[in-house]
């Protein structure tokens, strides 16, 4: 499996994301959880799955972050 900090990498380039400590610590927290899984397969589907919800939150937020700045 990859190594975590090419993971996160990949994740996204949201510097905002991972100016964030404890968003930055649950993330490794996970894929080192996610390291143990022992079918290669399952591990993939599951930190597969969790980067998805990922991007997608990261989406909901940017969407809100500008829908902020245009009432302002």
């Amino acid at each position: 499996m990859e190594k975590e900090s090419e993971i996160i990498k990949k994740m996204s380039n949201k510097k905002w994301k991972f100016s964030n400590k404890k968003y930055v610590f649950e993330l490794q927290k996970f894929l080192d959880i996610a390291d143990n899984i022992k079918d290669e397969e399952l591990r993939i589907i599951v930190v597969g799955q969790m980067l998805k919800c990922d991007r997608r939150l990261t989406k909901v937020a940017e969407e809100m972050f500008k829908k902020i700045r245009e009432e302002t």
